[in-house]
């Protein structure tokens, strides 16, 4: 997982509630874990075929009707326990092929309970899912009651209390931001060198190889080899980059924007004064 070498520090930046929304609502899929249950000699886990979070962060899970969680969840209900204790975990990948893509992580604990009826009808549309009955044969789905919540990021290791992750919301730009890097990736090499400068500020010394892999509300995050590009071959390696770094360690260096951003549509103006602040200082 990445880890944050330096930034050029704001007083403001996401909590630990919107850390953890913004990585599971970045998350390709989710994996559902039983603490308990099951035929085996472990408790059955499943790759969820879809997924959302509801208002309050809780995950609503698809699975097939045929998946061991499933089975084992119905035998649970059939010897009268309603819901089983289980794990919900996802993992944010930087939307750029880099190495290290993993870059944030989040563990959700809890009670696991099949949604049935009118509840399972309600919300089968919002999970893919059609609303006439022959679309949800063959799928059933889960809810996650969450009762502790623990967050790794390239910000730190944290556990969020339960209260401040259902009151969050995911970062504004997350759904939009595989698309722009990819634009910037393709389109701007000039500009990310430009940015270059400013995370040689923050290292202490010159940078090469940046590559953009984060945007959020609060700012650019650029990852660079601190004093030299790495040789071929030589895989990545992040490090605590604030006093600088040894030609084959990459770092991951926070620029922030002027100002925290509240939709997508400020993202340009953003990043035209973050380019101006590093041509005046470099």
């Amino acid at each position: 997982m990445s880890t944050t070498a330096g930034e050029l520090r704001t007083a403001a930046g996401p909590t630990p509630g919107e850390r953890a929304r913004t990585v599971l609502r970045a998350a390709p899929t989710l994996v559902l874990r039983l603490l308990d249950g099951g035929s085996g000699p472990h408790p059955p886990e499943a790759l969820v075929a879809g997924h959302r979070l509801d208002p309050r962060g809780a995950p609503l899970l698809v699975l097939a009707d045929d998946d061991p969680v499933v089975e084992a969840l119905r035998a649970a209900a059939a010897h009268g326990l309603p819901d089983v204790a289980a794990v919900v975990e996802g993992w944010a990948l930087v939307p750029v092929p880099v190495a290290d893509r993993v870059r944030g992580t989040v563990r959700l604990d809890g009670w696991a309970e099949e949604l049935d009826g009118a509840e399972r009808a309600r919300l089968a549309p919002s999970l893919g899912l059609g609303t006439a009955p022959e679309d949800l044969e063959g799928w059933t789905l889960v809810r996650l009651d969450v009762a502790d919540v623990t967050l790794a990021d390239g910000r730190g290791r944290a556990r969020v209390a339960v209260e401040d992750y259902a009151a969050a919301v995911p970062d504004p730009l997350v759904d939009d931001e595989p698309q722009l890097l990819e634009h910037v990736a393709g389109r701007h090499p000039r500009e990310v060198a430009l940015l270059a400068a400013l995370a040689g500020a923050v290292v202490g010394g010159p940078v090469h190889d940046p590559v953009v892999v984060g945007v959020d509300r609060f700012g650019l995050r650029l990852r660079v080899a601190p004093g030299g590009a790495l040789p071929d071959g030589r895989a990545d390696r992040l490090v605590d980059g604030r006093a600088g770094g040894r030609v084959d360690e990459r770092v991951d260096v926070h620029l922030p924007f002027a100002a925290p951003l509240r939709h997508p549509g400020e993202l340009a103006v953003a990043v035209a004064v973050l380019l101006e602040r590093a041509r005046r200082c470099c």
